[in-house]
């Protein structure tokens, strides 16, 4: 038999929040479990999500104890919510961020970005960036004073660190806010950071979110940060950090009530993914413990990708593709905004009809229920066309139009939790319960398709307040190492890592002073380019290693001698943006550079240069690998000859290794 708590929806919470139920901060033994934190400490959680965002913190006092419980940024620009929403503008707007009111266009799910894209769907950005910026050029042309749209030359990362230090900075006036006796509280202890990010995520993506977050973090709190202050770093999948929330309150919800080796599984339902975890009971009385049982899973299906069907499927389908341009269409030629570039941007049409439509996403139980209409007032209205349910400056959707939109995301839903019940199954043991947390979970409409799949299967289905927040409150939990194993601190990469190389001349790239001519290939090329391979501040985690491969070529005549080096450059002074591309003229000093040494003379029989003609007749091929490891210590260079690899990209042969050289890390303060 299938338990299902039913709970209600708070109005408050634009993303499904839900109003009744279990709540952390009412737990018993929540505080005493907080009080047992040991050093002081602030720590402050970042949960960026894909259309809202949220940030917690608890403080431990010098006794060791904490002066209040999690407690979560509610005050958004005037605006009481536990999130804001993810969303930004380079237009003459006021916010420029968060819940914006009136812009031009508006910038969201720039998370979305940070996973690398399929190639068709790369190369179709890139279409439509071109297309935007060629627009942009030929206004140019008749109006000399047009300018440039920044969001055209604003990548994804650079967005959202922009947005998240209007959010970081917020976070600090309300903390401050809540110390009126002494607003400086926050540079008396050391200030810890945890990060979310969703369970199944790139390192790349990985450190897209780490990098903008301690960027924005740093600029937003720069006056209380020495290094002393400096604390740790931590990183936590957002399924992970939701089911420490969770489980403080799913105990009044009867999980403890579970036997020994039975499963429950967190979902963690948000506006991008969907990501699941699942639990196994060690210990039920008298204190109920878990562990982790199951790989943390995870898909792009979450509430977002509703909007998107609404906004990108239904309305072209059911107003017919000359009706939907005029509907959407909006004059930005006053304002000299082109285009989304890379970026996902509404603009005011396109806002107003997502804003109109949230109600009806919201309110949706099901199939069976009455038609809504979408006003299409103002420039929007359209001549009445009963056959496309366009009837007196309304649209007509129905049910069925919305179990379409919502085919996607309930589908994958559903997909994810077969998958964790059938590997706990596979593990020997069974889900019992089914826990959900994240803004979609309070979807009528869900919770009913999952009850389904739940009365199949024979576990309890619960959700509960405060779930919209969840993963902030938790990931403050597992910062606090309460009621879990604390995760080891992820450190930023304290230098620039780089080798000096030639590059194929380009007129647009390189300073004439670079050029010369390579008499092998007869070719203009660029000397002493600088190839970054690490950048300050990528993100290294505990137990992974930064990995990165270079092949590396040098010709040589057939009678010279065949030996030289690689030079490789280490900067510690210069962030990303400020390092140099090439080698200065007046070099770089003996702290800011090492060498890879090689020569052919001391290589095996069987590792030597290969012999190819060019214009100017033979010459030698050596052909390198640069292998560069980098973990929390160190990070070390390797120059390799001889490696042979397969067309699968598995080493076949190691090589022979002709030099290395090793950059020993300060104290990062980081725990070991």
């Amino acid at each position: 038999m299938t338990l299902v708590h039913d709970i209600a929806m708070d109005p408050r919470n634009p993303d499904f929040e839900l109003q009744h139920g279990f709540d952390g901060s009412e737990i018993p033994g929540l505080e005493s479990e907080l009080l047992s934190t040991g050093e002081p400490r602030f720590v402050i959680c970042f949960d960026y999500g894909t259309t809202y965002s949220g940030v917690a913190w608890s403080m431990t006092t010098p006794d060791g104890q904490t002066s209040s419980e999690v407690r979560i940024i509610d005050n958004w620009q005037g605006e009481i919510s536990e999130k804001v929403q993810s969303q930004f503008t380079f237009s003459p707007a006021i916010p420029r961020w968060g819940n914006i009111k009136h812009a031009d266009y508006v910038i969201r799910l720039s998370k979305l970005k940070f996973q690398p894209s399929k190639r068709l769907a790369a190369l179709k950005e890139l279409r439509e960036a071109t297309q935007d910026i060629r627009q942009v050029e030929a206004r140019s042309r008749s109006d000399a004073h047009v300018q440039y749209p920044l969001h055209l030359a604003k990548s994804a990362p650079e967005i959202v660190m922009t947005y998240l230090t209007e959010v970081a900075r917020n976070a600090r006036r309300q903390i401050e806010l809540d110390h009126t006796d002494n607003p400086r509280r926050l540079e008396e202890y050391p200030i810890d950071l945890v990060i979310t990010h969703p369970a199944e995520w790139t390192y790349g993506a990985c450190n897209q979110i780490f990098r903008a977050v301690n960027d924005a973090f740093t600029l937003a709190f720069y006056d209380y940060l020495d290094f002393e202050s400096m604390g740790n770093i931590r990183l936590v999948s957002e399924p992970e950090a939701c089911a420490q929330w969770t489980m403080k309150g799913a105990r009044e919800e009867g999980i403890d009530r579970l036997q020994i080796g039975q499963c429950f599984t967190v979902v963690d339902a948000g506006g991008g993914t969907v990501d699941l975890v699942s639990y196994r009971v060690d210990q039920a009385s008298p204190t109920f413990k878990f562990s982790k049982f199951t790989s943390v899973c995870g898909r792009k299906c979450g509430a977002s990708y509703i909007d998107s069907n609404f906004l990108n499927v239904f309305l072209p389908r059911r107003l017919g593709q000359e009706n939907f341009e005029r509907v959407t269409k909006y004059d930005l030629s006053e304002s000299g905004q082109y285009g989304q570039g890379s970026n996902v941007s509404l603009n005011k049409n396109l806002q107003e009809l997502l804003r109109r439509f949230l109600p009806i996403k919201h309110n949706f139980k099901g199939p069976g229920d009455q038609p809504e209409r979408l006003a299409l007032s103002g420039n929007m209205q359209l001549p009445n066309d009963p056959a496309r349910g366009i009837i007196d400056g309304q649209l007509l959707i129905t049910s069925d139009d919305l179990v379409e939109m919502y085919k996607s995301s309930v589908k994958g839903t559903i997909g994810l939790i077969w998958d964790q019940h059938n590997q706990v199954m596979r593990e020997g043991s069974q889900v019992k319960a089914l826990l959900l947390s994240g803004g979609f979970s309070g979807s009528e409409y869900l919770y009913r398709e999952i009850d389904k799949v739940a009365r199949q299967s024979g576990f309890t289905v619960t959700r509960a307040k405060n779930m919209w927040s969840a993963a902030v409150r938790g990931g403050v939990l597992t910062g606090l190492g309460v009621g879990c194993e604390q995760p080891a601190p992820s450190i930023a990469c304290p230098y620039n890592i780089g080798i000096v190389m030639a590059e194929p001349w380009r007129d647009y790239k390189h300073h004439e002073s670079l050029k010369y001519t390579d008499t092998f290939a007869r070719e203009a090329r660029a000397e002493n380019m600088i190839n970054w391979l690490v950048d300050k501040g990528d993100l290294i985690l505990p137990h992974e290693d930064v990995k990165v491969s270079r092949s590396i070529g040098r010709r040589f005549t057939r009678n010279s001698g065949k030996s030289g080096q690689l030079k490789v450059i280490i900067l510690g002074h210069a962030d990303k943006k400020d390092r140099p591309t090439h080698v200065p003229a007046s070099g770089f000093g003996p702290g800011n550079q090492a060498f890879l040494r090689y020569d052919m003379d001391t290589l095996p029989a069987g590792v030597q240069p290969a012999t190819t003609r060019g214009r100017n007749g033979a010459y030698d091929w050596l052909e390198m690998d640069l292998d560069l490891c980098v973990n929390q210590r160190s990070a070390e260079l390797e120059l390799v000859m001889g490696r042979v690899v397969d067309a699968s990209g598995q080493m076949v042969v190691s090589g022979y290794r002709l030099s290395s050289h090793r950059v020993d890390f300060p104290s990062s303060g980081a725990e070991s």
